[in-house]
């Protein structure tokens, strides 16, 4: 019965203990990665374990990492923010080559017993300026190695124990610039067979343009900068988002082919995250501009006309225009280019296309009427006081501006008085009308002339009085005679007279 009962106890412990054994190691998983948490900061360890192997007496552990492994400087658990401080004992033991790399960050200080046994790792990145603490153990964890040696192929290999299928120390070691010859003189990371440096990475990249408009079959080269300058890998691929737009060469050539709209993508080759965009935009330009008429005149205010712009080539990508009038107080011009009379003068009207500034132009001459609207006389009566003598009557037209200014003067009794040109001259005793008669709206004026003193022929003189005197044989005399006499005037006009 005690037996019995040791034999039952006995199975119900070991029980207890596979359970034990094949718990999960871990408070949290992130990204592939395990870890546990203590007021220090995160370990990485591994994910479980299943008891010792009844062959070698070793615990067999679950090695669940694979692929690229990628330790995060920090974790958070249950509300708390863990630096990551440390890999744990056998943390990646017996994970063989399924882990394709490995990232090691800066705030690990220690790697522990066996963290790596069983490991092949072709590539670790290591991320600390100071190599973190570890011993000969970090890829063992046989107690009774005495020392180390290398092998040929490699291999760090125990002088004392048979145990030799490790190879971590065949890996590539990345490790900072600054920080290459640390490594390779601290013990035992100078054991890798290849310790090399972590290259500077691209953060950024920022083209000096974001929109840039080519005429088609033109090229341009875009411009970069990459951050830091120090990168090492300063290789940029560049994309075109439709090439039948534009294309762009490996140095960062775009050549535009065809009008339309693409975008030009700039990206660092050593980081896909640094990239930049050039909104490309291809036109065919304007080779000029002309227009329907040179010079134009307008006739009177408000009178209009149209003038067309015609932009070469025909197919020019953008036909934009924009119109001046170099005296709007003439006339001015629509964006449409109907030219419009303001008032009387001359404008340069220019048309100039958007794209090239290329200009055309036409001289408008605006012609205002100024019609006539009235007339007055320095004389609305006038006494001549013998016979020969003579007044000049000076017609004003209204307005002052008024563009026919041409009249005709009338004597309504020449028997008293003559007139040319405003000239009266009196040739007989009496009263006469002298009018004048505007020919642009035939606006009239008069004055009253009186002769007076008819004895007085032959007694004023006909040169002080602003005429000539001729006979019928062409004699002139120096005064009006009795008779027929011919008066010539200034003007070049002559009339035939009869004295008494």
């Amino acid at each position: 019965m005690k037996h019995n009962q040791l034999t039952l106890m006995l199975a119900v412990l070991m029980r207890m203990v596979a359970i034990s054994a094949s718990a999960a190691n871990y408070d949290v998983e992130v990204n592939g990665a395990y870890f546990y948490c203590h007021g220090y900061g995160a370990v990485v360890t591994y994910a479980s374990y299943n008891g010792p192997n009844s062959t070698t007496n070793y615990w067999n552990y679950n090695g669940y990492y694979e692929g690229d492994i990628v330790i995060p400087e920090s974790i958070a658990y249950e509300g708390k923010a863990y630096t990551v401080v440390e890999i744990g004992e056998c943390a990646f033991r017996s994970t063989g080559s399924r882990i394709t790399s490995l990232t090691i960050p800066k705030t690990v200080r220690k790697i522990g017993d066996g963290a790596f046994e069983g490991c092949t790792i072709p590539d670790i990145y290591c991320y600390s300026i100071d190599p973190p603490q570890a011993d000969k153990h970090m890829a063992f964890v046989e107690s009774e190695y005495t020392g180390f040696r290398k092998g040929s192929n490699g291999i760090i290999k125990s002088s004392t124990s048979s145990y030799s299928s490790n190879h971590l120390y065949i890996a590539t070691l990345h490790v900072p610039k600054e920080s290459v010859e640390k490594y390779k003189t601290s013990y035992p990371w100078a054991y890798f067979d290849s310790i090399c440096a972590i290259p500077d990475p691209v953060e950024s990249l920022k083209l000096e343009k974001h929109n840039l408009t080519l005429n088609v079959e033109k090229s341009e080269t875009l411009k970069y900068e990459i951050l830091p300058t120090y990168a090492d890998n300063q290789n940029v691929i560049w994309s075109s988002s439709d090439e039948t737009v534009a294309t762009v060469s490996e140095g960062g050539m775009v050549t535009a082919n065809n009008e339309g709209t693409c975008h030009v993508i700039a990206t660092s080759e050593d980081n896909p995250e640094a990239a930049d965009t050039c909104v490309i935009t291809v036109i065919r330009p304007v080779t000029g501009v002309t227009l329907s008429h040179s010079e134009y005149t307008l006739n009177g205010v408000g009178s209009a006309f149209d003038l067309k712009a015609n932009v070469l080539p025909e197919n020019a990508t953008n036909k934009n225009v924009k119109w001046f009038s170099s005296k709007e107080s003439v006339c001015t011009v629509s964006n449409a280019g109907r030219v419009t009379a303001v008032g009387e003068g001359q404008s340069t009207i220019t048309v100039k296309s958007e794209d090239g500034g290329h200009t055309a132009t036409c001289k408008v001459t605006v012609v205002v009427e100024h019609p006539v609207t009235g007339v007055v006389l320095n004389h609305d009566a006038y006494t001549l006081e013998g016979i020969g003598k003579s007044v000049q009557l000076v017609a004003t037209i209204h307005p002052e501006n008024a563009d026919n200014k041409e009249v005709t003067w009338k004597s309504y009794n020449e028997s008293v008085c003559v007139v040319s040109n405003g000239l009266v001259v009196a040739v007989g005793q009496g009263t006469a009308m002298v009018s004048v008669t505007t020919t642009d709206g035939n606006h009239m004026a008069f004055c009253t002339i009186t002769v007076t003193d008819g004895t007085s022929i032959g007694k004023v003189s006909a040169k002080e009085a602003g005429y000539k005197v001729f006979d019928l044989q062409g004699v002139e005399y120096p005064s009006l005679q009795k008779g027929l006499n011919i008066i010539r005037f200034s003007d070049g006009t002559s009339q035939k007279v009869f004295i008494k």
